[in-house]
This record gives C-alpha cells, structure tokens and sequence, in this order.
C-alpha cells in the first residue's frame, strides 16, 4: 500500500512543551494532527490490475514505441499524472473528502500561523525553554500548507476529468470512472496484445448537483468559464430551479457566524486570570538574573539605610524601637525580590489550576465553534440551493449527512451543559457568558437546519410532480419510455419526507407520486383528434395514440406503489388502448380500486367518451359500457339506416361469398366498400349497445374462408381487414402483400402496364407502417428473390422497377442490379456473335 505524498507531507507531532501553549493553540495544533491524520490515511486501491498497470512508468515507454498514436497516448500520460494520487476515489469521495477534511484543514493551517506568530512575539528568552519550538511548528505547518495546495489541485483535477469520464466511455452522464475511461481509450489503439482489464460496472456517483458544486469550487480558479461550463454542466439539460436563499443571503450567514468564532476568541482571551505559564513572573528580559540583582540592589539599599538611620533612631527612641525598624527593614526591603517572587509563583500556580480546570470547557467551546462553522457551511453548499437532479441525487449520503451534522451538535451542546464541580467553581465570568452565547448559537443553528430540512422537503414533494409530467411528455417522442426515477430513490425520497419533511410535505408527496390525478386529467390526449367527418355514424372518427398510452403504462407501473391500484389502473389503460376489453362490472371494480374519490365520476365520463370516439369493429364490445346518450345517438343512427344495414348484408355477403371473385371487388369503388363495412359494424355495436341476440352473419368468418382463396387480382381486399383483430390484421397484411406483387410480376404486360403498375390502395398497401415495420416482408427482399427477377433480362421488368422507384418503394437498388444483368447478356450474346463469325 503506497500513501499519498508519503515523503512531503508528514503531519504535526506531539510534544510534552505543548502542555505549556495556551487552549486555543493546543485545540488547533491537535485539530490539524488529526485532520493531516485522516488525509495520510487515504491509499491507493493497489488490488485494481489496471492501476498497476497505469502506475508502472515502462507500460507508457512501451505503448509509446509500439504506437502510432504517440500524442495521444502522451495526452493521457500526462492525465494519468494529474490524477493518479486519488485515481481510487470516485466523485462523491474525492467531494467529502475536499469538505470534510481539506477546507477544515486550510482554515486551521491559516488560523494556527497567525497564533504561532502572535505568540512568538510575546515569548522572553527564559520562557522559550518551557514552550516548543514555534518556529519549528511555523515551518513544517507552511510545508504542509504547500503540500495541501498540490493535493487541493490534484482533486479539483480528478473532479474535472471524472465529469468528462462518460464522454471517453461512451456511456450515460453520471458514470465518472475516469480509470477505466484511460483503459478504453487505451485499448481503442489496438496496440496491446492482453488489453487493459477494465472493471464493470463502471462508478457512477455524478448527477447534475454534484456537477454543480464542482463547477462552483472551480469557477474561481478557471480563466475559461465556458469550457469549464462545457466540461462539467453541459450534460445537465434540467432547468434550474430558483434557490431557497439568495447567495448574498448565504454569504452574509457565513460572514456571521465567522465573525461571531472571533469575537468569542477575543473574549475568552480577555478573561481575568492570566494563565500562561512562566511569563507573568518575569519582569524583565534578563529573566532570572534581575531578581538577582534586584536582590543584591535591595541588600545594599537595606545597608546603608540602616547606618544611616541607627544613630538618630537609638538616640531618639532607643536600642529596641532600632531593632524592631532593622527587621522590617530587613523583611521588607532587602528580601522585597523574594517576596515579589512568592506572589509571581502564587499567581503563576493560580493561573496553572485555573489554566488546568477550564481547559477542558475551553476545548468544547472551540470545538463547538468548529462545528458551527462547518455546519453553516454545509447549509451554505447543500440545504440552501434546490435540487436539481432529483432521480439521480444521492438523498441517502444527504442524510447520512444531516444525521451527522445534528448528532454532532446535539453532542456538543450536551457537552457544553454538563460540568465537573471544580469547573462550576472555576468556569465563570467570561467563560460562563461564552458558554450561553455559543448555546444560543447552536439553538439557532439547529432550527435553521429544521427550516432548510423542510424546505428540501418541501421542494421535494413539488418537483416530483415535475419528474413525472416530465416523463409523461416523453410520450409524444417514444412509444417505449425508460423510466428515469429508480425505485430505490422513490423509497429513499420518501423516507426523507417522512423523517424530515412537515405534515403537508408527506401528504404532497403521496399526492405527487401518485399520478393517477394526472393520468385522468390528460386522457383527453390519449386520441388524436377527429381526422375523417362521421358522416355515416356518430362514433369513431379518432384514433387511439397507443404510443402515449403506452407510455402511461411504464408510469402507472412504476409510480403506483399500491398493488391493486396499479393493476387496477392498467387494466384501466390497456381497456383505453383497445388492448382489452371489460364488462361493466369489472369497469366499476377497477375504478373503485383506485380509490380516487369524487374523481370517479370524472373518470367515467373521460372513459366513455374516450371509447365512444374510438370505437371500432374490434372494440364493439365497449359499446356496452356507454352511457345513456351515447346509446340514443348509437340507437338513433340503427333506426334511421336499417334499410341500408340490410343492403349492406347483402352486397358483403356476395362479395365474399366462394362463387364471387375478384372482378366483383374490383368493380366496387372504395367509398362504397367503405360505407358496407362501416354499416356493418354499425350493426356489430348497436348489438352490443342495446344487449340483444345478434342472428346476423359471421363475416370474419366469411372473410377468412375470401383471403384463403385470395389470389392477388386487387389490393382492396385490405378494406376486409378491419374484421380482424389488430394481430391476426399484421400476419394478413404480409400475405396480400406477398400475394399482390406476385400476381403484379406474373402478369406483366398484359393485364398491368409496367409503367403504371399501382393504384392507390396498392401505395395504401405497400406503405401501411404495421408492413414497413414487419422485418419478414421486405419490398426489394421479396422482388430480388423471385422467379421472374431472376430470368433473362425483360424490358418489361425494367420498366416495372423503374415505376418502383418512382414510387419510392425502391431506392434503385433493383434497378441498377437489374440492368447489371442486361449487361451481362448483351455480352453474352456478343461473344456468341463472335464465334460463329470467326
């Protein structure tokens, strides 16, 4: 295992003399071990082959000499060097690591060298012996200053090329695994003869607010901010939302709370006893050799004052008044050193104890300063902005988190409040007053992270509704929708919701993730509208837009947590779609299933009027579900056409009776096989509508005994397809096509032109989308592998081909092949030519 920067950066060590620095300066020195701990702590993830491999500088020189692609390969050599120290660590780590450790640790370096500095200026020669070495500190501190700026740029590094990983991978935007995008773009040169393992599934830690904050730590420090925008935002496509605070509201907290860490320093430094150790006592720069001359000064003085005052005290008042005025004089003025010395050494052991029994309360005052200050922020950089990539965003790190962060100050305050009994005697004053004002702190502190918590939550329950209207516009684009919230975050966003979200957020968010309400209000969408005038019926004329109902399932089968509403709403659905059809009953249990309140009624009348307007021949049995008036109009239009429904029976029966051919349909305009059909389907849903026997004939049976005998003499035998379900109609439409362009092949010249081999329904034929799609009927296919393509070259088939073309089911593929063969035989029957020449 190779640590990081192992050989420059070594952290501080402890030492005996740091006993003697004042709270404020241990509490820094020890945070700073500790953080330069944690960082030399992170290694490399030596297990990886391919990071071994990209670690060994002979790999390069090979690739190098054995490359045509010598500048690109050094391109990513020099990459590689940028980010090999934390080649490891994914984005999410390489961010908590930049913020939990490496701006904590940026602002102890700074605060810890003004300290040391201011320090140094106030320490004597005598009491540098009783403190360590400060310059030492200063430069090893500096150092590892530089050493911090170099690992700050090899993360601000890593992070830009992590948000460019995807590009190198070819792969989705929140995949950052920049290894294995090296090893990729390795491999691509095709030059290695065992290619670079490269480990999958590959990380994927980035979403569209971790872009953000990175874009923000390196908006600074980048002169090209449209490149960095490029690099890093450019796949975030979402529309950003407006923030919770404005960011000169955001700094100016920060600004706060770090003015209000400073004036609590001031404060506690003010304090009335001062306890540094061995610097009170000292009162001049030579230290202890002043009290020694300061001795020898008073002995002297003590001296000859008493000879001078000998004389006149014993003649004035006597022997015993002298020598009771020697001994003050003795005890007073010549040991006056000794004494001023005892006080220093009472004042110095007075300020020890005290120093002593408030370290510990001091310790937690800093350390809750500390806790302040990251946890705003934290709030700053996290709880103040929206979210922008709600499917994506990592909500279980963010509450991990906030968890943390709370814990951390319910500790902290619960520290703060609980005391020993020497420290309630000690701690007052200044302490006493700080302990409040950082309490009060940590109080507001903790109902701003309450306020932001709901905030987030709040938003949360919002932009859901967004998320899926969002995916359900996707609808009108793609038939086949993916789904762009995974169910695990669903569970985690509502776990956040309920853990930290108010009352009216939960009740939002449920409301939000159930898109049933939105699923009602947007039926009327699931149809284009009229396209043909209902001149024969008062139903039908729309068509279903099955791509959007389509996509509606995908959303109603992820979002609907509840099992029977979400079976219940897909039955629902796929009866919309036309791909199922109900009875009454079982319409009311599903409707009822969904438990959607005086929504119901609304439901109902969007259903049947959604079936009315669609109604087909395949759907017929919904007819049975219609209201009252929809029934009038569908038993009006029987009463007014019964005369023609019966001659409609009569011509249809005869057109797809075994005696009639094709000539008879033929003859047959298309309005008027469209008028036969549409009466009879009339027919179908007037029985269905008004529930009595229906005696009338089968014709799908009729029209599958007509297409097993179906030559190929007219494309208008589609028109009896609508007799069949949408399934059985695919398979039938392949095999009037088959049979179509056969019988146009087999009878050309005679009874089709080869230059105008196609009629309209021909075109309607050949051109229906369900035909275009079917992968086992091709056009050109099914025309290169015929028997009358591959004769001897026809003009008559050349002039059909060029028709084809014209029409556009050909590109000129069969054209330009087939005159290859024209060729081919006009220099056979040259060379033929020759030989009986010669």
């Amino acid at each position: 295992m190779i640590r990081i920067h192992q050989n420059a950066y070594n952290p501080l060590q402890n030492s005996w003399k740091n006993l003697f620095l004042d709270s404020h300066l241990q509490y820094m020195l020890n945070q700073i071990q500790l953080h330069e701990q944690h960082i030399i702590a992170i290694r490399y993830a030596t297990t990886s082959k391919s990071i071994q491999q990209l670690n060994d500088a002979t790999f390069w020189k090979d690739l190098t000499l054995h490359s045509s692609n010598s500048d690109e390969i050094n391109a990513l050599y020099q990459l590689w060097q940028k980010i090999k120290p934390l080649a490891s660590l994914n984005s999410k780590q390489l961010l908590d690591l930049l913020q939990a450790k490496i701006v904590p640790l940026e602002r102890h370096y700074d605060l810890a060298i003004k300290l040391l500095q201011k320090k140094k200026t106030q320490l004597n020669w005598f009491s540098k012996w009783f403190y360590p070495s400060l310059e030492h500190y200063l430069n090893k501190i500096q150092e590892n200053q530089m050493q911090l700026l170099k690992l700050k740029s090899t993360i601000y590094d890593g992070l830009l090329w992590r948000c460019q990983a995807y590009r190198m991978l070819n792969t989705t935007s929140d995949v950052d695994d920049i290894v294995a995008g090296i090893c990729h773009k390795i491999n691509s040169f095709n030059t290695l003869a065992n290619p670079l393992i490269i480990k999958t599934p590959y990380s994927a830690t980035l979403n569209g607010d971790r872009r953000l904050i990175i874009y923000d730590y390196l908006h600074d420090i980048t002169w090209d901010k449209d490149k960095l925008y490029e690099m890093t935002l450019a796949p975030v496509f979402k529309k950003g939302y407006s923030s919770f605070k404005k960011e000169i509201t955001v700094k100016h907290e920060l600004k706060i709370i770090r003015e209000c860490y400073e004036k609590i320093i001031v404060d506690l430094k003010q304090d009335s006893v001062h306890f540094d150790w061995f610097v009170s006592f000292i009162p001049a720069p030579l230290g202890m050799l002043c009290y020694v001359l300061y001795m020898g000064i008073t002995f002297i003085a003590y001296h000859y004052l008493s000879l001078l005052l000998q004389p006149l005290i014993s003649m004035l008042l006597g022997t015993a008044i002298f020598n009771i005025i020697h001994q003050f004089l003795f005890y007073t003025l010549a040991l006056s050193p000794i004494w001023l010395f005892s006080w220093n050494l009472i004042r110095m052991a007075k300020g020890s104890v005290y120093g002593l029994m408030t370290h510990r309360k001091k310790t937690q005052i800093y350390a809750a300063l500390d806790a302040l200050i990251c946890n705003q922020e934290y709030i700053a950089n996290h709880l103040s902005q929206v979210l922008i990539d709600i499917p994506q965003y990592d909500i279980q790190h963010t509450c991990q988190q906030i968890r943390k962060h709370q814990r951390n100050l319910s500790k902290i305050k619960q520290n703060l409040r609980s005391s020993l009994r020497l420290e309630n005697y000690f701690c007052n004053g200044a302490i006493v007053d700080v302990v409040a004002n950082v309490l009060t702190k940590i109080e507001i502190q903790e109902k701003q992270f309450i306020t932001h918590l709901n905030r987030l939550a709040n938003h949360i329950a919002l932009r859901v509704s967004s998320e899926i209207s969002h995916l359900q516009k996707l609808t009108d684009e793609q038939a086949t929708l993916s789904v762009t919230m995974p169910k695990a975050q669903i569970e985690n966003l509502h776990k956040y919701v309920a853990t930290f979200g108010e009352p009216s957020a939960k009740e939002t968010l449920l409301r939000n993730f159930n898109p049933i309400y939105k699923w009602i209000t947007d039926l009327d969408h699931a149809r284009h509208p009229f396209l043909v005038a209902k001149a024969l019926h008062p139903w039908g004329g729309a068509i279903v837009r099955k791509d959007y109902l389509n996509g509606w399932e995908t959303i109603l089968k992820h979002y609907l947590p509840d099992k029977n509403k979400r079976d219940a709403a897909l039955q629902i659905n796929s009866l919309l779609a036309g791909k199922c059809l109900a009875s009454k009953v079982q319409l009311e249990k599903w409707i009822e299933a969904l438990d959607i309140g005086c929504q119901k009624t609304i439901l109902i009348q969007k259903l049947q009027t959604h079936l009315f307007t669609t109604l087909n021949v395949n759907t017929a049995a919904s007819a049975a579900l219609f209201d009252e008036q929809h029934r009038a109009l569908i038993f009006q239009w029987h009463h007014e056409n019964k005369p023609r429904i019966k001659e409609a029976q009569f011509k249809l029966k005869a057109l797809l009776t075994e005696k009639a051919d094709d000539l008879m349909l033929l003859k047959i305009e298309d309005k008027d096989l469209c008028e036969l059909t549409e009466f009879l389907e009339g027919q179908e849903i007037y029985h269905y509508s008004s529930t009595v026997n229906n005696d009338d004939i089968n014709y799908k049976k009729l029209a599958t005994d007509y297409f097993e005998r179906y030559q190929g003499q007219t494309s208008k035998a589609i028109k009896y397809l609508r007799f069949f379900s949408e399934e059985e109609q695919t398979l039938l439409l392949i095999n009037i096509a088959r049979k179509r362009l056969s019988w146009l092949l087999l009878h050309l010249p005679n009874e089709v032109n080869p230059a105008n081999p196609f009629d309209e329904t021909d075109i309607e034929l050949f051109y229906d989308y369900r035909l275009v799609a079917e992968t086992s009927f091709e056009f050109t296919t099914f025309i290169l592998n015929s028997f009358i393509f591959n004769r001897p070259w026809d003009q008559h088939i050349e002039t059909f081909l060029d028709a084809c073309q014209s029409h556009g089911l050909d590109s000129g593929k069969l054209l330009k092949r087939y005159k290859a063969i024209k060729h081919s035989f006009q220099f056979h029957d040259k060379k033929e030519d020759l030989r009986v020449k010669f």
